[in-house]
């Protein structure tokens, strides 16, 4: 019976930005290198997809090694949701409290909610609670006013980090 090792694989810190991506993966590949060698023919691509899981695991001369990976996860969970979603992504969406005793907020498009006027205090404009109809319909799908949080979303990135491994390959 092999021995099981425990490890738990601590992302670098700092700030989602899509440069932030290829230094995670190029991390976590120098990480593991020692441990499973191989990781190294693995594509951004492939090394991603590990990341996305809760736990990696691998055999090592007669030894088996679980590495939580769920830090990382959360990272890229992170960088997803801001680069790929909808309203929930976007620069333009906005908040506006609505009744600080009870905590109930208002949610609206910065650029096109048409009948919201952030400037009404209880006489004319509309103030929603919950959601405004425009972030109910693209809260998860982007509209035409969408500008994502992050400037590539990770399969762009994915795509630049394949580009260059070619043309490294080819000189």
């Amino acid at each position: 019976m092999p021995i099981t090792t425990h490890l738990t694989y601590t992302p670098p810190e700092g700030k989602l930005t899509p440069e932030y991506i290829p230094l995670l993966i190029a991390d976590f590949k120098e990480c593991m290198r020692e441990l499973t060698p191989f990781i190294e023919e693995r594509s951004p691509r492939e090394v991603l997809e590990i990341l996305e899981k809760s736990s990696y695991s691998t055999t090592s001369e007669q030894r088996e090694i679980t590495v939580d990976v769920t830090a990382a996860k959360k990272r890229i969970k992170a960088y997803r949701e801001g680069s790929e979603g909808g309203c929930r992504s976007c620069i333009h969406l906005g908040r506006e409290t609505l009744d600080a005793q009870d905590a109930d907020s208002g949610w609206y498009c910065k650029i096109s909610d048409p009948d919201y006027d952030e400037k009404a205090i209880g006489k004319s404009g509309v103030r929603y609670k919950d959601f405004s109809p425009k972030i109910k319909k693209h809260y998860d799908t982007p509209c035409e006013d969408w500008d994502s949080s992050f400037s590539k979303t990770i399969d762009q990135i994915l795509e630049e980090m394949e580009a260059q491994n070619i043309e490294s390959d080819l000189n």
